[in-house]
Order: structure tokens, then sequence, then C-alpha cells
């Protein structure tokens, strides 16, 4: 979560349940996650999504998955009643120079913009591009509805 100042508020990775085979968002948590953090937020806060979609090659059940995943997070935070903005991955990483560039480029960007944010290894890719990804909501987004 970003503070419409862009001061990091929060992140952490999406919590996720697993089985032997399967995962899928931890919806309970990330509602308790929500209503902790609120207290940080203002009233008008937006959830901004990834606007994902499968690729051509992807088999049928990885396309399930990935589609259960995406349908559990709108699901999480269409509970708060408060606006959900989607974004295609080449909207975000065109407005922030990294499309097509592979996902260390976005560790390295948030870590220049976000020198506070706990991103030490490439396993915090994901939290990376997620604090990019709002950032591109406030930088971009925000600053049009505005005007």
């Amino acid at each position: 979560m970003l503070r419409t100042d862009s001061s990091i508020a929060v992140a952490v990775p999406m919590p996720v349940c697993r089985d032997k085979k399967s995962r899928w968002v931890d919806a309970v948590a990330v509602s308790v996650f929500v209503q902790t953090a609120r207290s940080q937020v203002p009233d008008d806060c937006v959830f901004v999504v990834e606007r994902v979609a499968s690729r051509p090659a992807d088999g049928v059940s990885s396309v399930f998955k990935f589609g259960a995943m995406f349908g559990g997070i709108m699901s999480a935070f269409s509970m708060f009643c408060k606006p959900i903005v989607l974004c295609t991955p080449v909207q975000w990483k065109r407005a922030l120079g990294l499309l097509k560039q592979d996902k260390s480029a976005s560790l390295a960007l948030a870590r220049q913009l976000y020198p506070s944010a706990y991103l030490p290894t490439a396993e915090y890719e994901g939290q990376a591009e997620a604090i990019l990804l709002a950032r591109w909501y406030l930088e971009f987004k925000l600053k049009e509805a505005k005007l």
C-alpha cells in the first residue's frame, strides 16, 4: 500500500493457502490485513490490481489455477466496497519505463524509488511490482482523474 504522497505504508506478499497440488488466495488473511492496514490509509483508498491474462501456450490446468488466484484477489478486495482499478502489465510497465524488461528491472526501480522498502532478494520481485503498480496509479491515473 502506498500513501497518496507516494510513501510506502506497507508491502507484504499475497497470502496464499496450499495443499499438495494447488494454491489459492487466502481471502481471510487478505481481509484481516486490509482491516488492520486501514488505519494507515485514508478512507478514499483504492485497490489497484494487475489485469492479468493467460497466454496461448498455457495449459488448461494452469489457466484454471491462474484464474482462481485472480478471482480470489478480486473477491477479497470487493468485500471492502472500495473502487478497484485494473491495469494491464503493458500499461504500468510502459509508463514506468519497464516494458520488455525482466522482473529484476522492476526490483531495481522499486529499490531506487523506495530505499526503505524491504526488498532484499529476487524473491521479493512480486512485492516490488506491486509497489510499482501502486506508484503507477498515484503518478499517472490519480493525477489524470484530478484534471
